[in-house]
């Protein structure tokens, strides 16, 4: 283990060198709407369908071939992997669900290539509805948060991004943290028989943070220490099975990952500000689908 004591947190600084926009949404249901397996992921195929129905110029839908893939949004931004890119996608997805509405939280992270294009794709997603059901859903409130907190429904213009740090509050003394799981997580090295131990956590989530800084440029000169002590128990953790179906390319996506909550003592105070990022960036694989949304729990004594 480190040397850093019990209580002492390393100095978060490095968070403002990544650009973060929040935005906000509650949406409205249709009485006779057919709720979907997964909301997170019905709201990033909406979100994508609207984007390429809005910024795509060829018919077939073939980045591979397409000569105004260079500057366009789909691969260049909202999906690198589809012309065989390696880049994290630059948002993620959380969805909390009523009978009565959608509670839509997107994090976006680096710099929209055209902020008035996501809002307008936004837009589209609500007047257009969700699968199954694709029945119009109700925009009541549409909040950007960046460098300061724009009303879109008042007409007022997207901001500038704010940094990771605005978002993130890390304890100045912890003395241990309660992580739970609240959407299935799966990482790179993740056991499916047995949930993933603290040590397992902490590689994940440097990849993670890795992965987000290397898609903004930004090279962190943040290092963590060896967690090859670093011990934690899991209450109530579950392994879900769970997939979806592309409507682009009909393939099945496995979607599957732990839920729980996993406990671990002081030495915890090390990495507290690298799993207080996680609730931003989210953990491990499929995050723009709403997989690997956590929520940390700061015991005072």
């Amino acid at each position: 283990m480190s040397d850093t004591g019990a209580g002492a947190v390393s100095d978060a600084g490095w968070m403002s060198a990544l650009a973060v926009t929040r935005v906000d949404l509650s949406l409205g249901l249709p009485a006779a709407m057919t709720s979907p397996p997964s909301p997170s992921v019905a709201i990033r195929g909406a979100l994508g369908a609207a984007l390429w129905d809005i910024a795509c110029v060829d018919d077939r839908r073939d980045c591979s071939a397409c000569r105004a893939r260079r500057g366009c949004p789909i691969p260049g931004w909202f999906h690198p992997a589809i012309t065989g890119g390696h880049q994290a996608r630059p948002f993620v997805v959380e969805v909390d669900t009523d009978d009565l509405r959608w509670q839509v939280g997107l994090w976006f992270f680096g710099v929209p290539p055209d902020p008035g294009l996501v809002e307008q794709a936004l837009r589209r997603l609500v007047r257009r509805g969700v699968w199954p059901d694709h029945l119009p859903l109700q925009l009541e409130s549409a909040v950007v948060t960046g460098v300061d907190r724009r009303d879109l429904l008042a007409g007022e213009r997207w901001p500038a991004p704010g940094r990771l740090s605005d978002f993130v509050s890390v304890p100045a003394w912890p003395v241990g943290m309660e992580l739970r799981l609240r959407s299935p997580t799966w990482f790179t090295g993740c056991p499916r028989r047995q949930p993933p131990d603290a040590i397992r956590c902490v590689k994940a989530a440097i990849m993670r943070l890795r992965s987000v800084a290397m898609a903004q440029g930004v090279s962190l000169s943040r290092w963590w220490p060896d967690a090859t002590a670093l011990r934690g128990q899991w209450a109530d953790a579950r392994f879900l099975r769970s997939e979806r179906r592309s409507g682009r390319t009909g393939e099945r996506i496995d979607l599957s990952g732990w839920v729980g909550t996993l406990h671990i003592g002081p030495d915890v105070a090390a990495f507290a500000d690298l799993f207080a990022a996680m609730e931003v960036l989210h953990l491990g694989k499929n995050t723009s689908a709403g997989a690997g949304r956590l929520e940390l729990q700061w015991p005072e004594s």
